[in-house]
């Protein structure tokens, strides 16, 4: 149930933030304050719009609708206020805001909230990481990435109002979730302020995971119109590249997330094959007049295994404990797990014995379920697990004799690369970027649409222990780099070259 928002806590709210972009739209001093919220906001709400009416860019229009409002305007309300403030009079240009401002105020959640101004600052873009317990490839990037920015730079992590409207700062327990992987106290001395909007100004916006179709409307208004400089980190073009791969629906969300893109400042794409991906989509936007983005490679890590993870101590299974394979991906068509199960089904006819463990989202289509409830009525020793811990899915890692990824279309692969530190021998596909991780050794590379290659791969690892020593072997001799390397990297590619 929203909370009940009294009138003046909507007049006081409103007062602040147009006190807080006072200083960068006015070029004289502000009205005195008064101590009225409502004569205050309106007294600073005349001033801003005689200011801005002399000035009219979309960037001036863009600050004072958030502030009159408590969100993030989209492109067509600073495109229609743009027109508007350089055609219509003061008193009218004024109405216009207060209608902006009456839409925002039946949204109890952003109506009565503060303004935090972010000036020449790094707003790093955390919502689904911060929100959800889950652990998807990007999640793991963020939970790796934002601790470390966390500590050396100053950051302010953002989310969105529900429904997606505004930027704010995160709770105690939405920053807590950034630092799962870091279980080291590293949130313990923080000090929390009830969530404030955030609205930035001349600073740089990191977008750290793909933003929900919601906000992207209003994302790509930023970065066309503002004074800010969006910047991502580019993770794939599957949904546009590989549609008949993913559902309807994922093919839709991404449509809206690529108008971001395409006014985004920089990308730092994380392997080989979303670098092409996202330099092809940039340079086709020579057609619309736009340059499109810079698009770099900062690939992912792949790190030798840590001291308690050296390859070479692996854990016993136990007594009568059956050896493990793991897959560890959402299930989705893409990710090719009915291979995996049609290869562990022709191998347990043969004879072998193990037990093959899915972990990931749930995804969509039925087919790999229904697969595995059929096997599980035929007492196959095969289980899937839809959500796991970070701890437990590296017991999983460091469990397996082997992991199985045999994706069809990855940016990057994150699985292959965590089995890899993990000291455990991967089959992956031998296309794009899994192929590219794979060249450092450790793995044995398939064809993903050869299902007998996967059936013999699967089959090697399974009977031969010198191979499998071998591939653990490989994996140490590795060179690798580490989340800190990453974390630099992109940092000097996407934020130092961002604000060039």
């Amino acid at each position: 149930m929203n909370a009940v928002v009294s009138p003046l806590q909507i007049e006081a709210a409103l007062s602040q933030r147009l006190r807080a972009v006072a200083t960068c739209l006015l070029e004289e001093e502000a009205p005195a304050f008064d101590e009225h919220a409502a004569r205050d906001a309106a007294n600073m709400l005349d001033a801003l719009v005689r200011a801005v009416r002399n000035a009219p860019s979309p960037a001036r229009i863009w600050l004072l609708c958030a502030a009159v409002s408590g969100s993030l305007p989209t492109r067509d309300a600073v495109v229609a206020g743009t027109r508007f403030f350089r055609l219509a009079p003061t008193i009218e240009a004024t109405l216009w805001l207060l209608d902006c401002a009456i839409e925002s105020s039946n949204n109890p959640r952003v109506a009565h909230m503060d303004l935090q101004i972010v000036c020449d600052g790094v707003l790093v873009h955390v919502d689904h990481s911060a929100r959800h317990d889950l652990h998807t490839g990007i999640q793991q990037v963020v939970r790796q990435v934002y601790p470390l920015w966390a500590r050396d730079h100053d950051v302010v992590p953002v989310v969105w109002t529900r429904p997606a409207e505004a930027m704010r700062t995160l709770t105690s327990q939405e920053l807590g979730r950034l630092f799962q992987n870091k279980p080291d106290g590293s949130t313990q001395n923080a000090s929390f302020e009830p969530p404030a909007l955030v609205v930035p100004l001349r600073s740089v916006v990191v977008l750290a995971e793909v933003p929900s179709p919601d906000a992207c409307d209003r994302l790509a208004a930023l970065a066309e119109f503002s004074d800010n400089e969006v910047v991502a980190i580019g993770y794939d073009c599957i949904p546009a590249l590989s549609p008949e791969m993913m559902p309807v629906g994922e093919t839709n969300r991404f449509a809206r997330y690529l108008p971001v893109i395409k006014h985004a400042r920089r990308v730092a794409s994380i392997g080989t094959t979303s670098t092409a991906e996202f330099r092809g989509f940039s340079s086709a936007l020579c057609i619309q007049g736009l340059p499109g983005p810079v698009v770099s490679e900062v690939p992912l890590p792949v790190g030798r295994p840590t001291s308690d993870r050296d390859g070479g101590q692996r854990p016993s299974p136990g007594a009568g404990a059956l050896p493990l394979v793991l897959c560890v991906g959402t299930f989705e068509p893409r990710k090719n797990q009915m291979a995996v199960v049609y290869a562990a089904e022709r191998l347990w006819r043969e004879g072998l014995t193990f037990e093959l463990l899915f972990i990931g989202g749930a995804g969509w289509g039925e087919s790999v379920p229904s697969a595995i409830d059929r096997l599980q009525r035929e007492s196959r020793p095969v289980r899937a697990v839809l959500k796991v811990s970070s701890a437990e899915l590296d017991e999983a890692y460091g469990r397996a004799r082997f992991t199985v990824f045999p994706s069809l279309h990855e940016g990057f692969g994150l699985p292959v690369a965590e089995s890899m530190e993990h000291g455990t021998p991967v089959i992956t596909s031998n296309l794009g970027s899994t192929g590219e991780i794979a060249k450092g050794g450790g793995a044995i590379l398939i064809d993903p649409y050869d299902d007998e290659e996967l059936v013999s791969a699967m089959r090697r690892l399974l009977t031969d222990d010198e191979l499998l020593d071998q591939l653990r072997r490989d994996i140490l001799a590795r060179t690798g780099r580490t989340w800190e390397d990453y974390a630099s990297e992109v940092w000097d590619d996407i934020v130092v070259q961002g604000r060039d």
